[in-house]
């Protein structure tokens, strides 16, 4: 960035401040990154520069952490700076130094989606289920015999890649249930739901 004022002398101390992952709010609460300094991890970047009148600076590179199982590879990650002089003095005065230009600075990185050059994911998924036992598949229940029995769900995806893809599966009458790998699901007197997260189905 490149500082321009008025009544700016030969040094000046800034105060800059970087945010990520701006685009899903400013308070850092949904953000899929975080800044490594000195060993702790931080959801804002701020320091404190002295500047010198036509002289460049440099800051270390800074390290950023991409969390690990992220959902929305679709909205892309946004790095915010803003800056301002700190100018400590006791009260305001016509000849203070000032910015005349925009104090913030946004830059976006897209996730790479495998969607082709117009980043738009078109998928075509499609979803089959069955009941089977230990062995086989069932066509049909035999009272009595068939005690218990497994549901197998299958997905299919002939086009791009579908991200973020979940299931809502709801069972009537609400049956005697186990679950090997599902953990969210509602039950009540007449249904069962199973909310199935599928996460980034890839083609």
């Amino acid at each position: 960035m490149i500082l321009r004022g008025q009544y700016l002398n030969g040094l000046h101390t800034v105060e800059v401040k970087i945010d990520i992952d701006t685009l899903l709010g400013s308070d850092g609460s949904m953000s899929r990154g975080q800044f490594i300094v000195n060993n702790e991890k931080l959801k804002s970047f701020r320091k404190e520069t002295l500047i010198e009148r036509d002289k460049r600076f440099c800051e270390k590179p800074i390290q950023v952490m991409i969390k690990k199982d992220i959902r929305d590879k679709l909205t892309p990650l946004e790095f915010t700076l803003n800056y301002q002089l700190l100018n400590r003095l006791p009260q305001f005065c016509s000849n203070c130094p000032h910015l005349i230009d925009t104090s913030t600075i946004s830059e976006t990185i897209p996730f790479e989606t495998g969607c082709g050059d117009d980043g738009v994911c078109v998928s075509d998924v499609t979803m089959s289920l069955f009941l089977a036992n230990k062995t086989s598949k069932l066509g049909s229940l035999i009272e009595g015999f068939h005690s218990s029995v497994y549901l197998i769900i299958a997905l299919n995806n002939a086009g791009e890649n579908a991200h973020a893809a979940k299931i809502t599966l709801t069972v009537e009458p609400p049956l005697k249930t186990s679950f090997e790998s599902i953990t969210f699901y509602e039950t009540n007197d007449t249904s069962l739901t199973l909310n199935l997260d599928v996460g980034n189905f890839l083609g």
